[in-house]
């Protein structure tokens, strides 16, 4: 993600929690935190 969208860092980290979000909401909790944690490595965020 951080290739094609370079510029809108705040707005991908608002979508990756949006989305580990739904996949825990749909009782995905593991998936959730490793997506959510790999993106947010991904985009270099603390």
């Amino acid at each position: 993600m951080k290739t094609l969208f370079p510029n809108a860092k705040e707005s991908l980290v608002a979508g990756v929690v949006l989305l580990s979000n739904i996949y825990s909401s749909l009782g995905k909790h593991e998936e959730a935190k490793t997506f959510r944690s790999n993106q947010i490595e991904e985009l270099g965020v603390k």
